[in-house]
C-alpha cells in the first residue's frame, strides 16, 4: 500500500507520493504516511498521519471547512509543524 510511482501536489502539505490511497512523505527527515479528507459542502476536514519509526499517529478532525484549502487545513498544518519541530518523532 505504500509503494508508489505517482507524485501529487497537496494544497497544504506539499508534494507527496501516493501509494494505494496512502500519501507517503519520504523526502523529509521523518517519513510520514497518511491521508487527508475534505468535504466543503458538509463542513469538515480530516488528517491522519502515521510515523512508522516511532509508531506514532496524529489524527485531526475538524468540523469546519472553507473553499480555501489553506484556511481549511490551517490548524492541522500548525499541529503537524509543532510535532515535526518538537523532536518527539526522532
Amino acid at each position: 500500500m505504500i509503494t508508489y510511482d505517482i507524485l501529487a501536489q497537496h494544497h497544504v502539505f506539499g508534494e507527496k507520493a501516493i501509494g494505494y490511497g496512502i500519501r507517503v512523505n519520504d523526502q523529509s527527515a521523518i517519513t510520514e504516511f497518511g491521508h487527508t479528507g475534505i468535504v466543503p459542502n458538509q463542513g469538515f476536514t480530516s488528517v491522519n498521519l502515521y510515523y512508522l519509526k516511532t509508531k506514532t499517529s496524529k489524527i485531526d478532525l475538524q468540523n469546519q471547512c472553507f473553499d480555501d484549502f489553506i484556511i481549511s487545513y490551517f490548524f492541522e498544518a500548525g499541529v503537524r509543524k509543532i510535532i515535526m519541530e518538537s523532536g518527539i518523532l526522532k
